[in-house]
């Protein structure tokens, strides 16, 4: 999706010649406004300093330039130090001399875990072949269910219409303007086709009556999947339950770090509300209930 305009996985044997120069190529039409090829020795450079950027902007808010020097320090302590925070919960520093050696290797075994269900040790000779594997899978379901939590004093209204926004001319080709009143029909029809082209592999066209129905069963089918290891079918009537109930169980451990079970008669009115809180608190910097 993100780097070929669809979502269907990307071939293992491509990923490592050229997930790397199409994402630079990605990076550098997204913040130049240009296409003009980047060619093999200058994707790391250009990669890392368009990376610095995207982190400096996520976190400050400012599109201030990140001088070169500091590029390659600052953009892997700030990964490194926003995973330490998504998955433990805590704020410690990361001393500068294992964020290489450690960041990716841990990246890489979250993924792995993730995707398959195992936590089996990955060892540093592997970490780049899966790494790479498992991001292009990863990006595939970013504007799904993954959302990463965000500084609070950084984020700006606009960016839900710009996620709209994007979402369209992904899907449509085309960028007209997205008015604030069409974005909850437009962002849910773009994510429900999403998830089609990520199961089924087509594009073709989700009716608006069946994009509730559907996404829940893809998104279901998908939690189902990641948490139990299994591609068993998931029939309509336990769709409601279980998706709710693994989405919970995510937002749990993504938030306090601990898998303790949700009971059962919490799940609706927490899981539903919850996602809903945290779209919020990324968007507008505000806590404020949702109805």
């Amino acid at each position: 999706m993100q780097y070929k305009g669809t979502a269907k996985p990307i071939a293992a044997y491509t990923i490592k010649q050229s997930s790397y120069r199409q994402l630079s190529q990605q990076l550098f039409v997204q913040y130049t406004g240009t296409t003009k090829p980047i060619t093999g020795d200058t994707i790391k450079q250009i990669s890392c300093r368009q990376l610095s950027q995207q982190l400096e902007v996520q976190y400050t808010g400012t599109t201030k330039p990140i001088a070169a020097d500091t590029i390659k320090q600052s953009s892997c302590r700030q990964l490194s130090q926003q995973l330490l925070v998504q998955y433990t919960g805590t704020t410690k520093p990361i001393a500068a001399y294992t964020i290489k050696q450690s960041s990716y290797r841990q990246l890489s075994q979250q993924l792995f875990v993730q995707y398959t269900g195992t936590t089996k040790p990955i060892t540093g000779d592997t970490i780049k072949q899966i790494s790479c594997r498992q991001l292009s899978q990863q990006l595939q379901v970013q504007y799904t269910e993954t959302t990463k939590p965000i500084a609070a004093d950084t984020i700006k209204q606009s960016s839900y219409r710009q996620l709209s926004q994007q979402l369209f001319v992904q899907y449509t080709g085309t960028t007209k303007p997205i008015t604030g009143d069409t974005i909850k029909q437009i962002s849910c029809r773009q994510l429900s086709q999403q998830l089609q082209v990520q199961y089924t592999g087509t594009t073709k066209p989700i009716a608006a009556d069946t994009i509730k129905q559907s996404s829940c069963r893809q998104l279901s089918q998908q939690l189902l999947v990641q948490y139990t290891g299994t591609t068993k079918p998931i029939t309509g009537d336990t769709i409601k339950q279980i998706s709710c109930r693994q989405l919970s169980q995510q937002l749990q451990v993504q938030y306090t770090g601990t898998t303790k079970p949700i009971a059962a008669d919490t799940i609706k009115q927490s899981s539903c509300r919850q996602p809903s809180q945290q779209l919020l608190v990324q968007y507008t910097g505000t806590t404020k209930p949702i109805t």
